[in-house]
């Protein structure tokens, strides 16, 4: 009986340990359901877009939202006229894009844009570390150890 009872406390805290290591943006009861974005998060992040912060990392945690979240969110502000284009991305108004496209020359036209290699290496790394955490819960487990000491 003892032994059933150390087992279930162990899971237990297995258990915990792997709903620690989960990203946060998805609260307990909640998977189905959409979030919406509030007026606060949406003026913070146009807040700090013009002020000139371009990395989705910093964006995300400052208004508590998911990378991918933000990045969609900052998408679609820019989309509609919102915010600023980001630098590389050709503005919507451009000879390319116009009724009149084949007015524009060769030479007029834009590079294409290169990825923010800073933006990629940051999510890269907090991926990284969140999978970390996900491989150490699953030792704890699968009684691998790690957890114990």
């Amino acid at each position: 009986m003892k032994v059933t009872e150390a087992l279930l406390a162990e899971r237990l805290t297995a258990r915990r340990a792997v709903q620690a290591a989960a990203p946060a943006s998805v609260p307990h009861g909640r998977e189905g359901k959409r979030e919406r974005w509030t007026a606060e998060q949406t003026a913070r992040l146009i807040e700090l877009w013009t002020e000139g912060t371009r990395d989705y990392v910093q964006l995300a945690d400052a208004v508590g939202a998911t990378v991918e979240r933000t990045r969609r969110k900052i998408d679609n502000l820019v989309a509609a006229g919102r915010l600023p284009p980001r630098a590389g991305d050709k503005d919507r108004s451009s000879p390319a894009l116009s009724p009149h496209a084949s007015e524009a020359t060769a030479d007029k036209a834009e590079p294409p844009a290169l990825p923010d290699a800073n933006a990629a290496l940051a999510e890269l790394e907090a991926l990284l570390t969140r999978a970390a955490a996900i491989v150490q819960a699953l030792r704890v487990l699968t009684g691998g150890g790690g957890g114990k000491g």
